[in-house]
């Protein structure tokens, strides 16, 4: 089975803005993270956030989303503090409710 250069072109437009997406949710600049991760020169950069697929390959660009996607899980983990129930004192099953 092929994909069409045209399927690798509309994936990587979509990516691209899943992209734009998280860092807005950020609140980081697009342009400079993708020149400061190496995922392209700056004028392609530059090129990319007037809406041009950059000359990326689809792997590298779904890895830079990933890396964007768990930016965006670190700082969401550090909003939410672990969650423990308080169950009281847990003394085995004979409390639980179940007559067997």
């Amino acid at each position: 089975m092929t994909v069409s250069a045209a399927c690798i072109h509309q994936l990587k437009r979509e990516l691209l803005a899943d992209c734009h997406r998280i860092a807005d949710d950020l609140g980081c600049d697009l342009e400079g993270e993708m020149i400061r991760r190496d995922l392209c020169s700056p004028r392609q950069a530059s090129f990319a956030m007037q809406g041009d697929v950059p000359r990326v390959s689809l792997a590298r660009l779904l890895d830079f989303t990933m890396e964007l996607r768990e930016a965006v899980w670190d700082r969401l983990a550090g909003m939410v503090d672990d969650y423990e129930p308080d169950h009281g004192a847990y003394d085995g099953d004979d409390d639980d409710g179940i007559p067997f």
